[in-house]
C-alpha cells in the first residue's frame, strides 16, 4: 500500500475540503476516496460542494510506503464556517 496527498483547488471557502492524506493501493484509487473516508460519490451534490466537482480537479502525490494494508483516511484538512 502507498500513502498519498491529495489535493484540490476547484473549490474554496468555508465548509470545504482542501485536501487530505490516505492509503491506498494505487494513485486512481486514492484520487476517487472521499476526504471524510471511503469512496467518493461524484454524483452526490454534497460531497462534491465541499470536495471537487469531478476527479480530474484532483491532485495526488505519491509521499509514502505504508506497512499497514489497510486503505483509509490518515487525516484531512476541512475549512469550517
Amino acid at each position: 500500500m502507498n500513502i498519498y496527498f491529495v489535493l484540490q483547488n476547484d473549490n474554496g471557502g468555508y465548509d470545504t475540503y482542501d485536501s487530505f492524506v490516505c492509503v491506498a493501493p494505487d494513485e486512481e484509487t486514492a484520487r476517487n476516496m472521499s476526504p471524510a473516508g471511503g469512496a467518493m460519490d461524484w454524483r452526490d451534490e454534497w460531497s462534491t460542494s465541499s470536495w471537487a466537482r469531478d476527479s480530474t480537479r484532483v491532485s495526488v502525490r505519491l509521499i509514502g510506503k505504508a506497512k499497514d494494508k489497510a486503505q483509509t483516511v490518515i487525516c484531512s484538512s476541512f475549512n469550517a464556517g
